[in-house]
């Protein structure tokens, strides 16, 4: 039986809030019926934090706060609550062993290494620092406080400095030494819980560096690409194009497609996939990162062009349905490599109302070649909430995975519009929610402290970020024993594509409408095409628009 096949999604399991020392149960009555929702206090998810993991979901606990925490607390919050938690604890022999200063300090470690913007604003960065000079040079987490103090260094303003919530502009009021007891003497023990995720993040690091020097297409748009800075001639495809195309193997060509769509995948990170969903439209261009989702954007919609433009160079269908079935080949040498959003992008371009209407050449199609591409439109297909994608996507464990992207942000777009962000206050204000004008940010340091924080939305969010983790650190894992882009392949992908009212008037003139054909370019146009619902859904999707959430939800990859 093969992956492919339809099966409903199971439900994932709720969240066990058994942990969290400090717990409240809100209820909301409505039209609708009773509305439950666990609510925590920032106190009760720092316990967790620095608790000693004792399960997969502890370590990967870790992982999603450290990454969304500032959609409800500001770094100097957390870093704050963290010190001060851990010395109370320690004062009043809380501790359950001498672990939890070796958590501490692997936590703020991988913190740093993970997001080092987070501390470029001054009261984090000095509160640290002072946390720093407290150490004795023969204290057992000397190593480790080294590397630390050596990352902060180096630390700079970058997109997550200024996202969401950010230290307050209060002066730093500086703190006695005596904390310094909490950390002396101590086990280096705890440090080894964390390890694994620091070494990981750290690699990720580096992968992100070397990937500046990589060669990647620039893909009709060289300033969307984050990976190359070469400028490339770009020309129209011809007859020679045609050529090459149908004498390129598709194993070399579908290869190819899969090392671009890659390298643009791992450049993107978690916290960006968070604020295209966030940060509204008209205020993207102050996250330089975002450019990664751009990128993202534009191959996806530059691969779909670029196999209707190929199928439409030549006049005759018996040279049409060649070039046809060829795509229809590369779409399945695609899934071998378990890159679904390059497939997706394949098969949006084959159901382009100007390859669609082709009667003449898809009645010379292969049969066999038409039934199994046909099975690649079920497993692409939006039928039951894209079930039998999900389903491949869960039963695929080979290296190189590329999420089906408009399905990863319609997902996170539900996640964070599941719930508000914080508890409602009575005979005060809402609930802040995704609709609401009101922001975390917008509150002062002291007011985000006492709010409980619905986690159940956060962890909703994580586990599908999670799940994105996963996927990069596998393709960053074999990147560099990845195949070199093939020179012609890259040459070829390349050329200068169609869009979508010039790919229908080159599709009536190769093969005029039948008798009767209704024209449904304008019709195709004001959908916006398989392209520009792409590019509109995935570029435009905010909180604040939620319209875009149906579009993409909705999204059925068939010309008119």
């Amino acid at each position: 039986m093969q992956a492919d096949a339809e099966r409903p999604r199971q439900k994932p399991l709720p969240r066990d809030t058994s942990k969290d020392s400090t717990a409240h149960t809100q209820h909301h009555n409505g039209d609708c019926g009773e509305d439950q929702r666990t609510y925590s206090t920032l106190t009760s998810l720092i316990q967790r934090l620095l608790a000693t993991p004792s399960s997969d979901a502890d370590v990967q606990f870790t992982s999603v706060f450290l990454t969304l925490y500032k959609m409800f607390a500001a770094p100097n919050d957390l870093l704050d609550a963290m010190l001060d938690l851990t010395q109370h604890d320690s004062i009043h022999n809380q501790m359950s062993d001498t672990n939890s200063s070796a958590r501490l300090i692997a936590i703020i470690h991988y913190w740093i290494v993970s997001y080092p913007g987070d501390f470029a604003q001054g009261p984090t960065r000095d509160r640290l620092k002072i946390f720093l000079s407290s150490f004795t040079n023969d204290d057992p987490f000397q190593a480790r406080r080294q590397q630390i103090d050596q990352a902060l260094s180096v630390v700079a303003q970058d997109d997550n400095t200024l996202w969401a919530c950010k230290d307050d502009a209060a002066s730093l009021t500086p703190t006695t030494s005596k904390t310094s007891d909490v950390y002396l003497n101590q086990s280096p023990a705890g440090i080894t819980q964390i390890e694994s995720r620091v070494s990981e993040t750290s690699k990720r690091t580096s992968v992100t560096k070397s990937r500046s020097r990589m060669n990647i297409p620039s893909l009709q748009r060289p300033s969307l690409s984050p990976t190359s800075n070469r400028s490339f001639v770009q020309q129209p495809m011809g007859k020679a194009d045609w050529r090459a195309f149908m004498e390129l193997p598709e194993d070399i060509l579908a290869q190819s497609i899969a090392i671009i769509n890659r390298r643009l995948f791992v450049a993107a990170k978690p916290r960006d996939f968070i604020r295209q969903i966030t940060v509204p439209a008209k205020n993207r261009s102050s996250f330089p990162s975002l450019s990664n989702i751009a990128a993202l954007t534009a191959h996806f919609n530059h691969l779909a062009h670029w196999v209707a433009t190929i199928v439409l160079v030549r006049d005759k269908a018996k040279h049409r349905v060649l070039a046809l079935e060829k795509v229809m080949r590369l779409a399945r040498r695609v899934r071998s490599l378990n890159d679904y959003n390059a497939l997706g992008a394949i098969v949006a371009g084959i159901h382009n109302s100007a390859i669609h209407r082709l009667q003449s050449t898809r009645e010379l199609l292969d049969k066999d070649v038409a039934k199994d591409f046909a099975r690649l439109e079920i497993l692409m297909g939006s039928g039951k909430g894209h079930a039998p994608y999900r389903l491949a996507w869960e039963n695929t464990t080979m290296k190189g995975r590329v999420p089906y992207l408009p399905v990863l942000l319609s997902d996170l777009v539900a996640a964070d519009a599941s719930g508000p962000i914080f508890a409602p206050q009575p005979d005060t204000e809402a609930a802040m929610s995704p609709a609401s004008p009101t922001t975390p940010a917008s509150l002062s340091g002291a007011s985000r402290k006492d709010r409980l924080i619905n986690w159940q939305k956060f962890a909703r969010i994580g586990e599908i970020l999670l799940l994105l983790e996963i996927a990069q650190a596998s393709i960053q894992k074999h990147m560099a024993a990845e195949a070199v882009l093939n020179e012609d392949a890259r040459i070829l992908l390349e050329k200068t594509v169609s869009n979508d009212d010039e790919l229908y008037a080159r599709s009536c003139a190769v093969e005029a409408p039948a008798s009767g054909y209704m024209n449904t370019s304008n019709s195709s146009s004001s959908e916006g095409g398989i392209g520009k619902r792409f590019a509109n859904a995935f570029a435009n999707m905010s909180i604040n628009d939620q319209s875009e959430l149906g579009s993409v939800s909705q999204m059925r990859l068939r010309g008119q």
